[in-house]
């Protein structure tokens, strides 16, 4: 367990259905981050201004997949700046242990600030996963559409679900291909 940020050993990561693709997929590209997140503190890399920003790309990565990844929006709930700092405390000790200097560990603390940069308190992003969820569905169910999805699935409050809760999901879906394209993942779907 000492290769995974304790961030990443909650127990909603691990219940996951990684047989589904885009989360399997998703899982993958997490592994892979935090893996290049591990490589930067091998050896003793220069630290210059191109190493903590290489830094922090990655732990934004991470926190973006994490994001769309994250647990069941019953469980979710903005984060206090005091978890923040928890979490943040999280990342820095985990670069520590895997052999980081203390200036590496800050470094990657200011990352983790600056993606959160302009978020403070910020509501997790529940259309995120209801993307993945519409597009591992539909894989299923090719017939699928998103309105159906939508009128089932969407957590507002309204009394009927329409065109703007649509979109909020369709942004999202649009996102997560930006992702895969980005990182070189196919896209499962031939539309939508």
């Amino acid at each position: 367990m000492s290769d995974i940020p304790s961030v990443l050993q909650a127990e909603w990561f691990f219940s996951l259905q990684k047989e589904e693709p885009i989360t399997a997929a998703l899982c993958q590209l997490l592994a892979l981050q935090v893996g290049a997140l591990k490589d930067a503190f091998s050896g003793a890399p220069p630290v210059t201004q191109h190493h903590t920003d290489a830094l922090g790309k990655v732990v934004k990565s991470i926190r973006e997949i994490v994001s769309w990844l994250g647990p069941a929006p019953a469980q979710e709930h903005p984060k206090s700046a005091t978890e923040r700092e928890k979490e943040k405390s999280e990342w820095m000790k985990q670069c520590l242990d895997w052999g980081g200097s203390t200036l590496q560990a800050v470094q990657v603390g200011e990352a983790f600030d600056r993606s959160l940069k302009g978020r403070p308190g910020r509501h997790p992003a529940v259309s995120r996963r209801l993307a993945v969820q519409y597009i591992e569905q539909k894989l299923k169910t090719p017939a699928l559409n998103l309105p159906t999805f939508t009128k089932q699935n969407c957590p507002c409050r309204k009394e009927k679900h329409d065109l703007p809760c649509e979109e909020r999901i369709r942004q999202q879906i649009i996102a997560l291909k930006r992702i895969f394209a980005r990182h070189g993942l196919t896209w499962p779907l031939c539309e939508g």
